[in-house]
């Protein structure tokens, strides 16, 4: 019988079922996936998955008490209609639940008013890159977690990537520099391709040029024989004094590029702070 409730099989819950059950952290068939979307059920079922296709399903396997985890992939404004699933299937009645949550903005206390109060909770923030199992994610435990529970949650988002364990209180700050981070690199990559087509580059060429020098960069940072390098010390290599790069370096730095950088996430942690606030 399945043993993880899977609420949401969208890209992101999706991609984290697949890396867990291929790195053998949890089987296809211990997941029973809650999914309205008729397209992510035949996914899910195509996964080996257990699907539960309507409320009474979910009740049924909640009686047989082989639940033990629920794992939280829905948009945050969802969850009310989670919990009352989840009530109504007698899921609350259900003792000491794991609850997995990579909800952004909804904190544990919400987390464990909408699931039940004997809940112990985790929430985790993966990011884009974890559907190609390159992901970076920040763990956060929160009520009742134990180490047990945080090692379950470690070797799930594990399997996609990476992750960070952070106090609940800096999840935001977590958010907005790995959970946004994808988007700040792509709006790189986008400035560097309008820019080289400004100095007579085709567009095609210039497009061409960008993704590749960060997908060539991101990849030589990662490559082991760099490992105790930092990014200061690799960009150091490149950046020879009086040079062409040193030369784009000092204009970015004279623009306050860090301090741009600084702002960005700033105000994405804020963000997130007003939403989990609401």
């Amino acid at each position: 019988m399945p043993s993880i409730a899977w609420f949401g099989y969208g890209n992101m819950g999706r991609a984290i079922a697949r890396g867990a059950t291929a790195a053998g952290a949890i089987q296809p068939h211990d997941i029973l996936v809650i999914e309205p979307a008729e397209a992510a059920q035949q996914s899910a079922r195509e996964d080996g998955c257990v699907v539960a296709d309507h409320r009474h399903a979910l009740a049924n396997v909640t009686r047989t008490g082989s639940l033990h985890s629920i794992f939280l992939a829905v948009k945050p404004q969802s969850l009310e209609d989670v919990a009352r699933d989840w009530a109504q299937a007698g899921g609350r009645d259900a003792p000491g639940m794991l609850v997995l949550s990579v909800m952004a903005g909804i904190r544990s206390d919400a987390l464990t008013a909408a699931m039940g109060p004997d809940s112990r909770v985790i929430r985790a923030m993966p990011n884009t890159p974890a559907m190609v199992g390159a992901g970076m994610t920040a763990v956060a435990p929160c009520r009742g977690a134990t180490d047990q529970d945080i090692a379950v949650a470690q070797a799930i988002f594990g399997a996609v990537g990476r992750t960070v364990t952070v106090a609940e209180e800096l999840i935001d700050s977590a958010t907005a520099l790995s959970g946004s981070g994808p988007a700040y690199f792509l709006l790189l990559c986008e400035a560097m391709a309008e820019a080289g087509a400004t100095l007579g580059l085709s567009s095609s060429d210039a497009a061409e040029m960008a993704r590749q020098t960060l997908v060539g960069t991101a990849a030589w940072l990662a490559d082991p024989a760099n490992a105790d390098a930092t990014p200061a010390q690799l960009r150091a290599r490149v950046t020879s004094k009086g040079g062409t790069t040193h030369a784009a370096v000092s204009a970015l730095e004279s623009g306050q590029f860090r301090e741009l950088v600084r702002r960005a996430l700033v105000a994405a942690r804020d963000r997130g702070r007003e939403l989990g606030a609401r």
